[in-house]
């Protein structure tokens, strides 16, 4: 039997397992814990570039997200007749550095590979660990090349190379790598840290910001990280689940970050609908900078506005709950104008979700990037 028959075979038996679902791995050994969730969105991901297979035909997305501690490189396909049966990809600070032949790039050479991927899928990530020179670099360059195959009533009908959109190789070929502009990453604690609730202010509109005490990081001058010992402001991000005044272990996350658990990034209504953090961190620094200062300092009426919003955008509220709620409408709107896509620059504010455990309030920190 030819290897393409036994694939075909295998996804005949397959696609009424895997058809809408597909799954990822980590291929790397050495890309660690924890794995990213299986349903992958765009909206987390910082940025997104077409996966073209046969040069012309657009199969899926390639999606890149960078953080302090991983990179990760994600195939989605998108057109369900393609399965993925192999990824290679490799990052370089220089692109005259990717493994190539008189400029052929060599996908054989790339860092990470997962050749065949066995069985074939919708989806793959590579999870590679973050280092010091790509943090410090202003851009990086990404290949991710991949090979497919269309399956029509159990047959494959046609097999294609695939690479993510982007520059030319400038070899005889049609590959093409991707230029990625590195954004300033927080470094958060890759530990759990203790938490402990502190409860809101009363105030003429209901509640003032949350707060929470966090220590077992260590004092200001003494440690890395973006955050240490002391009081926090926090917003809720959770209504019906609830929070107390005990003492938490807690992980810490950049809003950003795919490796979230998925009731932290998605609905936890669907577990499906990505949670627009570009849009809440748009909102906390718009607030910043009309006030100069931090969310205890405003005026309770748009602490409350800046809350609703934040449950507008976990999926607990729609347009009908915050109507009469003028502020609540106003920074949703100016949201949905500007706020796709943000991301903190140097000098702006990032929430941080506090992560206790999937039946615990879910709370964000506001900390300065």
């Amino acid at each position: 039997m030819t290897k393409a028959i036994r694939i075909a075979f295998l996804m005949l038996t397959l696609t009424s397992v895997v058809l809408f679902t597909g799954c990822n791995r980590i291929a790397d050994p050495l890309a660690g814990s924890p794995e990213p969730p299986i349903d992958v969105h765009a909206s987390t991901w910082a940025y997104t570039t077409p996966l073209l297979a046969g040069q012309t035909i657009n199969v899926g997305n390639v999606n890149i997200a960078f953080t302090y501690n991983y990179v990760t490189i994600n195939y989605e396909i998108t057109d369900l007749t393609w399965w993925l049966t192999t990824a290679h990809a490799d990052i370089e600070l220089d692109s005259l550095d990717f493994p190539n032949n008189n400029g052929n790039p060599n996908p054989g050479g790339f860092a990470y590979k997962q050749d065949p991927i066995d069985p074939p899928v919708h989806t793959y990530t590579f999870t590679i660990p973050n280092t010091d020179e790509w943090r410090k670099a202003t851009e990086l360059y990404v290949a991710a090349h991949c090979e497919v195959v269309k399956i029509v009533d159990g047959h494959i009908v046609q097999t294609e190379t695939g690479w993510g959109d982007g520059h030319d190789f400038w070899g005889h070929n049609w590959a093409t790598f991707i230029v990625f502009k590195v954004k300033k990453v927080i470094h958060l604690p890759d530990f759990k840290v203790s938490a402990q609730y502190s409860g809101v202010t009363a105030t003429p509109f209901g509640y003032a910001p949350t707060q929470f005490h966090i220590w077992g990081i260590g004092e200001k001058e003494d440690v890395p990280y973006v955050i240490w010992d002391g009081y926090w402001p926090s917003f809720c991000l959770d209504l019906h689940t609830y929070i107390y005044g005990t003492d938490y272990k807690a992980t810490l996350w950049d809003s950003y970050d795919p490796m979230m658990p998925v009731y932290a990034r998605c609905f936890r209504s669907d577990g499906v609908t990505p949670v627009r953090y570009d849009k809440i961190n748009f909102l906390l620094n718009y607030l910043i900078e009309d006030y100069g200062s931090v969310p205890q300092d405003w005026d309770p009426k748009w602490v409350v506005g800046l809350q609703l919003a934040c449950w507008y955008y976990r999926g607990y509220l729609n347009d009908a709950d915050i109507a009469g709620n003028a502020e609540a409408v106003d920074l949703v709107g100016e949201a949905e104008e500007k706020g796709d896509g943000f991301y903190p620059a140097v000098g702006q504010y990032m929430v941080v979700p506090i992560d206790i455990n999937e039946n615990i309030q879910l709370c964000c920190l506001v900390l300065d990037p």
